[in-house]
């Protein structure tokens, strides 16, 4: 009799034991659940706040009314802007895996190149000019500024058009020759 005590009291205790287990084993599991709700819930999130940079992203990159360039060290265009249309003639899928160095004023590329030593070497290119060939054949002036991301291994690049402006200032020096020289010849 004593045994059948001993062994009920064993069998209660282990009873009593695998449903505590059980309980702790529920408890825990709807902390897991849980867990992996709020981490899915979080990576939605992330998810949505990602989406919404790269699109902010995307739309400045596509809206700008300069160029903006993405270059390898090797000089191919791995992304450009919806501007290179207006600007070079050509759509950004034209010139997408092009060097731009084609595209580059022959008297310009040793100036680019030294331009590019320097990005090479770190250097952020503030100002730096040269004309590129439109798809039409003619020659556009375009300013720059670039910077070198090496984790990347990219160069950024922004460009202005400023062959109009160039012309226009050009045109207002040989202005101002003529009249000075009107000028001069009314005084004698």
């Amino acid at each position: 009799e004593e045994y059948d005590k001993h062994y009920r009291n064993m069998l209660i205790l282990e009873l009593f034991g695998g449903i505590i287990f059980l309980f702790l084993l529920m408890l825990l599991r709807k902390k897991v659940i849980k867990y992996f709700e709020m981490s899915e819930n979080l990576q939605n999130e992330l998810s949505k706040k990602l989406y919404q940079k790269e699109d902010e992203t995307n739309k400045f990159f596509s809206l700008s009314i300069n160029l903006l360039v993405i270059a390898d060290f090797k000089g191919n265009i791995v992304q450009i802007n919806n501007s290179s249309e207006r600007v070079l003639g050509f759509k950004p899928d034209e010139l997408i895996n092009t060097s731009f160095m084609d595209l580059i004023h022959p008297d310009d590329k040793e100036s680019t190149i030294e331009a590019m030593k320097k990005l090479n070497e770190g250097e952020f290119i503030n100002y730096f000019e040269n004309r590129y060939k439109h798809k039409n054949g003619s020659y556009r002036l375009l300013a720059w500024s670039a910077n070198t991301n090496f984790e990347k291994s990219k160069i950024y690049a922004t460009a202005q058009d400023i062959t109009v402006k160039r012309r226009m200032r050009i045109d207002k020096e040989k202005e101002m020759r003529l009249n000075e020289r009107l000028f001069n010849n009314l005084e004698v």
